[in-house]
């Protein structure tokens, strides 16, 4: 009779845990709908649990609304029932902002018979990507992510608080778009959030100030996995919001914070090789290929149906109004920051679409 070899290969999990014996809180988390964590904080004895697949949270972890509060009519179908999560183990990831050694986990949703969950984000762009492997295709993905940064507490009428610079003193006419006088000002958090990025290995590239008060803009290097981007995304915006807290501000990146100024957007720029690692978006020329062109028509076609997960809340679309960068029609241009697709100019080979 002949037995298969045992693996070899070392659960990334366990290996992880090895190396840092002072880590003894794992947290353990998918991300919902609206990319909110929600998970649970697990000892180190719970652990082999959640690797050999008994760990379970319900299904409709992944669809609170962004209160995070139950949709009444998911829990009615799915009878508010468990699912059972598989452990994304390459994503394990220290948090050296907590007061105790910890460590984070993603997680991915599947029903009790071992189906992944068709509404877990992790699996819809799984899937997507699926059908870009069935035709030779890799996107290339690089997200740019705004923030405001508030100072804790409320003004007399109840609004978030911009904190003062001494660029604007406490005027908030404008917030000095590019000023590296302000971010010097800020330079210690800033630093802080680009150790945070080395920590977790999440390729920060550059940082700068945005156009509205107390608005910033960080944008991560360019990966060939639009998963890990995903992630990396995600973990972005954790260690920003935890690096914030920890210098007494409050970061924010709800789409539009204040009425008569401009909102944070998410922009990712796209680009998709073929089976050879070229850019098929490149023909050689500034004007870029037919099937550029052929992307930025289907993106336009799907953008009115997209907009649930574009602007999901009633706040993002505050953010879509004329005059502040925020686009109002499937529109797209080159080198143009007011159309929802912009084609940024540079050599071919990084010839990409920016979806704002």
């Amino acid at each position: 009779m002949s037995h298969e070899p045992e693996s070899t290969v070392e659960s990334p999990v366990r290996k992880f845990l090895s190396e840092r014996p002072e880590i003894r809180t794992v947290e353990a988390v998918l991300s919902d709908l609206n990319g909110i964590y929600r998970g649970k904080w697990l000892p180190l004895e719970a652990v082999d649990k959640l690797l050999s697949g008994q760990f379970k949270m319900p299904l409709t972890s992944v669809t609170p609304d962004v209160w995070g509060r139950d949709v009444e009519a998911i829990c009615e179908v799915t009878g508010d029932g468990d699912g059972i999560c598989t452990a994304v183990e390459e994503s394990i990831r220290p948090l050296p902002w907590r007061e105790r050694p910890a460590a984070q986990l993603f997680l991915q949703l599947n029903h009790e018979d071992g189906r992944p969950c068709g509404y877990d984000p992790r699996v819809v762009l799984g899937r997507v990507l699926g059908r870009y492997r069935a035709l030779g295709l890799k996107p290339v993905c690089a997200p740019e992510l705004e923030f405001s940064l508030f100072a804790e507490g409320r003004d007399r009428d109840g609004r978030p608080i911009v904190p003062p610079t001494r660029a604007n003193a406490a005027s908030r006419i404008g917030g000095q778009l590019y000023s590296t006088e302000v971010m010097d000002e800020t330079a210690g958090l800033l630093h802080d959030i680009r150790d945070g990025c080395a920590e977790l290995s999440v390729p920060l590239d550059g940082l700068l100030k945005e156009l509205a008060p107390g608005q910033f803009e960080l944008n991560l290097h360019h990966v060939d996995d639009a998963l890990l981007a995903a992630d990396n995304a995600q973990w972005l915006k954790q260690v920003i919001k935890s690096v914030a807290r920890r210098h007494g501000f409050i970061a924010s990146f709800m789409p539009k914070p204040f009425g008569d100024r401009d909102g944070n957007g998410f922009h990712t720029h796209v680009s998709v090789l073929d089976e050879k690692g070229k850019n098929i978006f490149d023909d050689g020329t500034d004007r870029g290929s037919d099937r550029l062109r052929h992307a930025i028509a289907g993106l336009a076609g799907v953008m009115a149906d997209s907009m649930l997960i574009f602007a999901p809340h009633a706040n993002s679309w505050r953010r879509l109004q004329r005059g502040v960068h925020g686009p109002l029609a499937p529109t797209w241009g080159y080198e143009n920051r007011f159309v929802a697709m912009r084609i940024p100019n540079g050599e071919g080979a990084a010839r990409r679409i920016e979806h704002r």
